[in-house]
């Protein structure tokens, strides 16, 4: 599709999912830089996947930035909640991330499993 029409920000965000589901998270982030850059018509999911992205290249600062975008164009996103929550402990801001577990939990998201993730990031820190 982007051959075919290299303004399309659905095909950047859809292949930046796949290369993110592929571990290839700098071509990930290029194409959501692509898809926020046109305007993409679901922009806080492309904000919060790049800061996905980044937390796989270990930039926390980044992720984080992203993810407070995300979560300020939707406010409901629990996942950008969760991600941020990991973003947050890797970074040894305890407290910031757990505020963003129980918001996440709030709006749905399995807490067993956020302190699941937290726990192993704290057995690494």
């Amino acid at each position: 599709m982007i051959r075919l029409d290299a303004e399309h920000a659905p095909a950047y965000y859809n292949r930046g999912l796949s290369y993110e589901r592929l571990g290839q998270a700098q071509l990930a982030i290029n194409d959501f830089d692509d898809a926020i850059r046109l305007d993409f018509p679901q922009i806080a999911n492309a904000f919060m996947n790049r800061g996905d992205a980044y937390t796989a290249l270990h930039q926390y600062e980044r992720a984080i930035e992203d993810l407070n975008e995300a979560i300020r164009l939707d406010p409901e996103l629990q996942f950008a909640n969760g991600i941020r929550a990991l973003a947050h402990t890797m970074l040894g801001n305890d407290t910031r991330a757990k505020e963003d577990v129980d918001r996440a939990v709030e709006l749905g998201f399995d807490r067993d499993r956020l302190d699941g993730l937290i726990d192993e990031i704290l057995k690494q820190r």
